[in-house]
């Protein structure tokens, strides 16, 4: 099985966000912590589209 590293962001006035490194324009924001990693999975249907299988 494949993994791949997520990073969690936070800046003063913003979202949440989440970005895999390993995965470029792969990328969800979201206003809690916990919402933002439920995120995660939502995420890896856009990996077709920059061509990861």
């Amino acid at each position: 099985m494949t993994s791949y590293l997520a990073v969690i962001h936070k800046e003063p006035a913003s979202s949440y966000g989440i970005s895999f490194p390993d995965v470029p324009g792969v990328v969800a924001a979201a206003d809690t912590l916990d919402e933002v990693i439920a995120e995660r999975p939502g995420c890896w249907p856009m990996r077709r589209r920059i061509g990861w299988t």
